[in-house]
């Protein structure tokens, strides 16, 4: 049986935040980043664990269509925690402070 993934309420936010950004710039794109984020959330059932750690959490920089969000998440046994979805050309310190208290 494999990992179960988990979202924080925060992260499904942060989710949700990037589609209806997207929605707002074109109809339809919001649909198609919240698809492809989750897509990459979903392949860490199997990569989970194998992206570099920082601030005490696995970070896994997206790669393809959408490259400038991370995902943090956490890889415990038996599941994937997933701690925040950011969207790297925010401003930094907006991110930090966004992790603070998740991990």
């Amino acid at each position: 049986m494999g990992k179960k993934i988990i979202f924080l309420p925060e992260a499904e936010a942060d989710l949700d935040e990037a589609a209806e950004f997207y929605e707002i710039q074109e109809p339809g794109l919001g649909d198609e980043v919240f698809d492809f984020l989750s897509a990459r959330i979903d392949e860490l059932v199997t990569t989970g664990g194998l992206h570099s750690i920082s601030r005490g959490a696995h970070r896994a920089v997206v790669l393809g269509r959408f490259p400038y969000f991370t995902i943090h998440y956490r890889n415990d046994p038996s599941t994937i925690t997933v701690l925040a979805v950011l969207d790297q050309r925010r401003d930094p310190e907006h991110n930090l402070n966004k992790l603070r208290g998740r991990i």
